[in-house]
C-alpha cells in the first residue's frame, strides 16, 4: 500500500514518511556536530558526539569536533566529568593531529584549549604549566601574566610576563594602526586615516614616562609626522602644522638622547636588557621628514615641513 501511495503521489517512500536520510561520511558528522555545538543544542549534540565517537574513533575531525562539543558543554554546564572528557579526546586528537588540513587548528592549539578546559575547572597549576610549556615566542605571555596576577601570593611573578605583553601589544597596535591608515588612505576616506591615526598617539603618549624618551618616541615622531601629511592633503594647514610642531618637538628630544631601553616606557616592568628598535631612519627627524614627504617629495611640501 505504501509503495503504491507513493507511486500515485510520484514521491519516494522515505519522502512519504517524512523521513529524512543524513549523510553519514566523516565530514558531514563533523560538520553536524560543529553547527550542534554552535548553536548550543548540547543534549543533541552529546548523543550525536558518542555515536560519531563508536563509528570514527580514529578520525581527526570527528574527535576534534567531538572535543570542542564537550568542552562547551561542561564549561557552561560546570560539568567537571565533561571536561575530563573533553580533556582526554583533545590529548587524542593530538595523536591523530597529521590527519588535520586545517591550519588554524595546530598542536599548540590544542594544548591552549586543554589548558583553558583546566582554567574552567579551576585546576590552576596544570593550566599555567600548559601555558608556559606552550609559549612561543613569548605569544601567551599575556595570558601566564595574568593567570598569575590573580593570585594574590604570585602577582610579582606575573609582572615580568605582562611587561614583555605590553611591548608586543604596542608592537602589534602600531603595525595595525599604520595598516589601517593605508587602506583608508587608498579608499579616500580620509577622516577614518586621521582618526586612527589621532588613537594611536593617544594610546603611545599614555606609555611616555615623564622625564625620558624611549624609541616610542622616535615612532610617534614619524607618526605624527604622517598625520600632518593627510592634514596637508586635506587642506587642513592649521591641523598638518600643528601636528609638524608635536612631531618635531618629540623627534628633537628623541635625537638628543636616543634610547632603545624599554625601561624607558611606562608600565614596563621587565627584564633591564630588553630593548625597542624601529627602522624608522637613523634619527627621529629623519624619520618625520620622510613620514611627511612620502613618494613625492617637491620643494613646496620641503618648505612646508622646514616652516611647520
Amino acid at each position: 500500500m505504501l509503495m503504491e501511495l507513493a507511486d500515485f503521489f510520484d514521491l519516494s517512500v522515505d519522502a512519504l514518511l517524512g523521513y529524512r536520510l543524513r549523510s553519514n561520511d566523516r565530514k558531514s558528522v563533523s560538520e553536524r556536530l560543529k553547527v550542534l555545538r554552535r548553536e548550543d543544542r548540547y543534549d543533541e549534540g552529546l548523543a550525536e558526539a558518542e555515536k560519531a565517537l563508536q563509528k570514527f574513533p580514529n578520525t581527526f575531525t570527528v574527535v576534534y569536533e567531538c572535543a570542542k562539543l564537550f568542552e562547551m558543554a561542561g564549561g557552561t554546564r560546570k560539568d567537571k566529568a565533561l571536561q575530563r572528557r573533553a580533556l582526554d579526546l583533545l590529548t587524542h586528537a593530538i595523536r591523530l593531529l597529521p590527519q588535520n588540513s586545517d591550519p588554524q587548528v595546530s598542536e599548540m592549539s590544542l594544548r591552549l584549549d586543554m589548558a583553558n578546559v583546566l582554567l574552567d575547572m579551576e585546576d590552576w597549576e596544570r593550566a599555567l604549566a600548559l601555558f608556559k610549556e606552550n609559549n612561543a615566542c613569548g605569544l601567551l605571555d599575556d595570558q601566564i601574566g595574568c593567570l598569575l596576577a590573580l593570585v594574590k601570593e604570585r602577582r610579582e611573578e606575573g609582572v615580568p610576563y605582562l611587561s614583555m605583553a605590553l611591548l608586543r601589544a604596542v608592537t602589534s597596535l602600531v603595525r595595525v594602526c599604520d595598516g589601517f591608515a593605508n587602506v583608508f588612505e587608498a579608499r579616500k576616506d580620509m577622516k577614518s586615516a586621521i582618526d586612527i591615526l589621532q588613537w594611536k598617539h593617544s594610546v603611545l603618549s599614555g606609555l611616555r614616562k615623564k622625564g625620558t624618551v624611549s624609541e616610542l618616541d622616535k615612532i610617534s615622531a614619524a607618526s605624527h609626522a604622517a598625520l600632518a601629511r593627510l592634514l596637508y592633503d586635506c587642506r587642513d594647514l592649521g591641523g598638518a602644522n600643528d601636528e609638524l610642531k608635536t612631531a618635531k618637538a618629540l623627534g628633537a628630544a628623541y635625537d638628543a638622547a636616543p634610547s632603545h631601553s624599554a625601561r624607558n616606557v611606562r608600565f614596563y616592568e621587565g627584564v633591564e636588557h630588553v630593548g625597542i628598535y624601529s627602522d624608522f631612519g637613523r634619527s627621529a627627524m629623519d624619520a618625520a621628514l620622510d613620514a611627511f614627504l612620502g613618494d613625492d617629495s617637491t620643494e613646496k611640501l620641503e618648505a612646508f615641513f622646514r616652516n611647520g
